[in-house]
């Protein structure tokens, strides 16, 4: 392969890599805030959205030029959604398995 076809794809791979640790990242702070309070959420919420945006902010500077592409924020975005609609419900039953018992039942309980 050309090294520019290589760098390129590698690039790209790198971008699904980050819309994926995105989307798990969104996971463990969604099952992490559940019932703990609006502080928490709002404090999960601005943790996720400053990780993303920092992450962004440096793959896009370790850029050619500091510029990104459009395939790279493609592929950033469909990894982060086929996590969040393929891989992560099935992660997410796993985590709810993991929970103690009685976190679970209060959860039933506050939803009646």
């Amino acid at each position: 392969m050309d090294p520019a076809l290589n760098l390129q794809v590698l690039r790209l791979l790198c971008a699904a890599a980050i819309g994926s640790a995105g989307g798990l990242l969104y996971d463990l702070l969604r099952f992490a805030r559940q019932g703990r309070g609006r502080a928490v959420e709002i404090t999960a919420d601005l943790l996720f959205c400053l990780a993303m945006s920092l992450s962004a902010f440096l793959f896009a500077m370790s850029a050619p030029s500091g510029r990104l592409g459009q395939w790279e924020l493609a592929a950033s975005l469909f990894t982060f959604l086929l996590w969040q609609h393929g891989i992560g419900p099935w992660i997410r039953r796993r985590l709810v398995r993991c929970r103690p018992r009685a976190s679970r039942e209060s959860q039933n309980e506050k939803k009646k």
